[in-house]
């Protein structure tokens, strides 16, 4: 089965799903559509290669300016369902579009997260969910990493980006992959 996120509200009602697809030896899954592009794919068998390295730091960021206001009093449905814990849960721009930037990550890179410490914040009166977060991240076998998610980011309409050693990838430039391997201190 396919579904689109948010497929649960809370931690107990995501473990019961799992177990339900486990014991049903069904699929379940998510659609992340940006990890669909050739150059991902391009730069995940580069990673797979070893063609940069051992990892050690990645960036991945996904900024948007669409709900910098409180567009959600003014009867906008997108903006009004994602403040309203009860249909979208408290996951506020991590769960909205921060999900999108951690799959990308994880996806290029195969890095498996460790432990992880966010800052979140609301910064629009009257607003109760976050939609904005710093996230730390620690992962398996050393890396580190930053995530960054706002839907308050005046001047980014589909800012998604992921920068992994010297490779960048920027999803607003799809068709253009930087590969810079390290020449011993040039």
């Amino acid at each position: 089965m396919i579904c689109e996120k948010p497929l649960t509200t809370t931690s107990a009602d995501a473990v019961a799903l799992v177990e339900i697809a486990a014991r049903t030896g069904r699929f379940l899954g998510v659609t992340y559509t940006y990890s669909g592009y050739p150059l991902i794919h391009a730069a995940r068998a580069m990673v797979a290669a070893g063609e940069i390295g051992k990892l050690r730091v990645l960036q991945v960021e996904y900024p948007l300016e669409w709900m910098a206001t409180a567009i959600e009093q003014g009867g906008n449905q997108q903006a009004s369902w994602r403040g309203d814990p009860k249909r979208s849960g408290r996951g506020g721009s991590v769960g909205d579009i921060g999900t999108h930037a951690y799959h990308l990550a994880g996806f290029v890179t195969g890095l498996k997260l460790e432990a992880l410490c966010a800052d979140v914040a609301t910064l629009v009166e009257g607003r109760i969910l976050h939609y904005n977060a710093h996230v730390m991240l620690r992962y398996h076998g050393g890396a580190r990493g930053l995530l960054w998610s706002s839907n308050l980011a005046v001047g980014c309409s589909n800012g998604l980006r992921l920068r992994v050693f010297g490779e960048t990838w920027h999803q607003e430039e799809l068709n253009s992959l930087l590969h810079a391997p390290c020449t011993g201190g040039r």
